[in-house]
């Protein structure tokens, strides 16, 4: 029954193709690997983005994707090994390029889980290198660019065309469905089952944090467990914000290791406002569904804010779990149980 009502939604993706994503008008920012780490971080900064394709001039091809993941793990190396002078002197000489050659030769950072630099564990064999580019072809399917996605864990991939050489766009799983959300006209009867019908999204292990955590070591906790953000809970237990990957873009590039060293209230208190921000009386932006709403709720709430995640609360905004855009499209793209 649950798969029959979810293949007009599972149809939709698939006769719609990347392509269709293309805006009207826009940019694509391509990084060069030759950019030092500043500059790049501060192109990312300046457009108001999280990733862009990695250029090589001297191979003259795509070589793979700077996100703020990549930069997330490059400034925590620098901040648990080096010290407050020499972290600022490496952002600003050290090269993207450099950078990659040294996560090939060397083994990689384990941030330590305390966030304090004494406990700094002994180097950990490194992770195999990760495939140069992972992208989406234009008339590939919005269901076959959600799969690719998942099954690489990112949350973006750029959509290259390989005839010229061309990256038109950066599709995301929120693009994804923002544009499902634009186009769908069907009334269809799962849209308004609820999450707990559905049993959709994350409700147990839930990995959170404290207003008085440190920036580096929340940092380090995402980073350790790959996951893009955890739920601030304060000591009633209820939700009062969401830290993520992403919010390292509003930390002050020319201060950077003390802002390594803000709580995450602080530096939640440094985003940008937001004219939807939150919920009346929320000190900070927090979007917040409860398992008892319609999924055509989720998908309104997750396009109109263009976030990739939702908390699961109780009436009391407490804590329950976390549902993102990722779960919902595993949902209607994993293939059909026996």
């Amino acid at each position: 029954m649950q798969a029959a009502e979810s293949l007009p939604i599972a149809d939709f993706l698939k006769v719609h193709t990347a392509y269709d994503l293309l805006p009207d008008s826009g940019k694509v920012v391509v990084v060069d690997v030759g950019l030092t780490i500043s500059s790049a971080f501060l192109a990312l900064q300046e457009n108001g983005i999280t990733s862009a394709p990695l250029w090589d001039s001297n191979r003259q091809e795509y070589v793979g994707m700077l996100t703020v993941t990549d930069f997330i793990e490059i400034i925590l190396d620098f901040y648990y090994r080096y010290s407050r002078e020499e972290f600022a002197r490496h952002l600003e000489t050290y090269t993207l390029r450099e950078w990659r050659k040294r996560r090939r030769d060397r083994p990689a950072l384990q941030a330590p889980p305390t966030g304090r630099r004494e406990d700094l564990p002994a180097p950990a064999k490194h992770q195999a290198a990760r495939i140069p580019l992972i992208f989406v072809h234009p008339e590939a399917s919005l269901f076959d660019a959600s799969r690719v996605l998942l099954q690489h864990r990112i949350h973006r991939g750029p959509v290259l065309d390989p005839s010229t050489n061309t990256v038109l766009h950066v599709i995301t799983h929120a693009r994804i469905l923002r544009y499902l959300v634009s186009k769908w006209r069907v009334d269809s009867p799962i849209l308004n089952r609820t999450l707990r019908e559905l049993n959709i999204g994350t409700y147990q292990n839930i990995i959170y944090v404290s207003p008085s955590n440190k920036v580096a070591e929340t940092l380090s906790l995402l980073a350790q467990r790959r996951i893009s953000a955890v739920p601030v809970v304060n000591g009633e237990g209820v939700v009062i914000g969401v830290y993520s990957m992403s919010d390292v873009r509003h930390l002050l590039l020319d201060d950077l290791h003390s802002n390594l060293e803000l709580t995450v209230d602080e530096a939640l208190s440094m985003r940008t406002q937001q004219p939807q921000a939150s919920e009346a009386g929320e000190q900070h932006p927090v979007y917040k569904c409860t398992r008892d709403d319609t999924l055509k709720t989720v998908f309104g709430r997750l396009a109109t804010y263009n976030v990739h995640r939702l908390v699961v609360v109780d009436e009391a905004s407490r804590l329950v779990g976390i549902v993102s855009v990722n779960d919902i499209l595993r949902f209607f793209t994993a293939p059909p149980s026996c």
